[in-house]
């Protein structure tokens, strides 16, 4: 399907960045982090500092020793503490 959609892995000539990852091992976490900040430097992404961010909440959660948390996807903007 994301063949249809013109999406080509890296790894066979295209351009988009595959990495293989497991939420239930946490295999290739470290990688998947490291090309986000990779292609983010080379498209030169950017936040607006002073916009407040909007996104989506992908979980949220309580931890006896941290309190509430969350997981979240910021799409605009910048998220602050508090």
């Amino acid at each position: 399907q994301l063949y249809g959609l013109g999406l080509l892995p890296d790894n066979m000539g295209g351009d988009v960045p595959f990495v293989e990852t497991s939420a239930v091992t946490g295999d290739g976490i470290a990688e998947l982090l490291d090309t986000i900040v990779l292609v983010a430097e080379v498209a030169e992404l950017t936040a607006d500092p002073d916009r407040d961010a909007a996104g989506t909440c992908l979980e949220a959660y309580m931890s006896a020793g941290e309190g509430v948390m969350a997981t979240v996807l910021v799409q605009q903007g910048t998220l602050k503490r508090g």
